[in-house]
């Protein structure tokens, strides 16, 4: 008869496995947005120009490219 009675207490109803996941879910979406930020809080999308491609290569990667190449050029 105990075996009946652990089994009953372990044993978890259906309206409440959901309501709890439902609100791990949510805890776990709103931590992801405290950490990461939102992107329309922050404003990201005005980091890139209206004509830049993922392939052309940003203005700093440029600049570090041109000064590694020009460096090389400098008299000892």
């Amino acid at each position: 008869m105990s075996e009946a009675n652990t089994v009953e207490a372990t044993m978890i109803h259906r309206r409440v496995f959901l309501k709890r996941a439902l609100i791990g879910m949510a805890a776990l979406t709103a931590a992801s947005v405290v950490v990461n930020g939102s992107s329309s809080v922050k404003g990201s999308s005005s980091k890139f120009e209206a004509n830049s491609s993922m392939f052309s290569p940003r203005r700093r990667d440029l600049i570090r490219y041109w000064r590694n190449q020009l460096g090389r050029l400098r008299l000892k």
